[in-house]
């Protein structure tokens, strides 16, 4: 489990190079949008350290606690299917604000977090049929966590306050259920935190906090 913690804090690494890049050249947070934005900075990271990778992969889904009215058939997708050196990797993103201000997750946040779980849960028999295929299966809830800051007089208080973020995150490791059993914290480079004007005030990112739960599904008899 060691290794596929020590693979996650690639992952981010290599996200953050991409998205400084981008800040720095385009002068916009990407992060302030959706998953789908996302996916345009962990690719190329994952092009250079997975044998072979599959965004918007086909699944199928045991929908044995959700209501057969909400869903006509058991397909659904995983944001990300990853074979390295013989592992298979299936990941989940999820995308939320923390507010630096009130320091705790929203109940937006919550529901993501829960429903990354959820989908995971659903395509556990699915993670076998993987795990029997190649050396093993892993199952990653992955929620990114911009943490912003609104500071119409220009002068923010977290950028740079890596105690008071490193709080932040520590709450929500504790907050979140099922609680991450993994998380790293970006504390951006202050060139790039901001300022960011929009309509309803000047905004600061002073950092980005990643949460996941990684969960191992091995080979029978193993």
């Amino acid at each position: 489990m060691e290794k596929e913690r020590k693979n996650l804090s690639l992952l981010i690494k290599g996200f953050a190079k991409e998205v400084s890049i981008y800040m720095r050249e385009t002068w916009e947070a990407p992060f302030m949008f959706r998953e789908r934005q996302l996916h345009t900075f962990f690719a190329p990271v994952l092009s250079q350290f997975t044998d072979v990778f599959l965004m918007e992969a086909p699944v199928q889904r045991k929908w044995s606690s959700i209501s057969s009215q909400q869903y006509n058939d058991s397909h659904g997708w995983v944001d990300y299917w990853c074979f390295y050196r013989k592992l298979v990797f299936l990941i989940e993103l999820k995308h939320g604000f923390m507010s630096g201000r009130f320091g705790t997750p929203n109940k937006n946040v919550k529901q993501k977090w829960a429903q990354a779980i959820e989908q995971l849960d659903v395509i556990k028999d699915y993670a076998d049929v993987q795990s029997e295929t190649s050396g093993g299966a892993f199952r990653i809830a992955l929620q990114l966590l911009p943490v912003f800051e609104t500071a119409n007089d220009g002068n923010p208080r977290l950028v740079g306050d890596r105690e008071k973020l490193l709080e932040i995150q520590k709450t929500c490791m504790e907050v979140l259920e099922p609680n991450p059993n993994w998380s790293i914290l970006w504390i951006l480079q202050k060139s790039i935190t901001g300022p960011f004007e929009y309509i309803n005030g000047v905004e600061f990112y002073p950092g980005i906090i990643f949460l996941a739960r990684v969960s191992e599904i091995h080979k029978k008899g193993k």
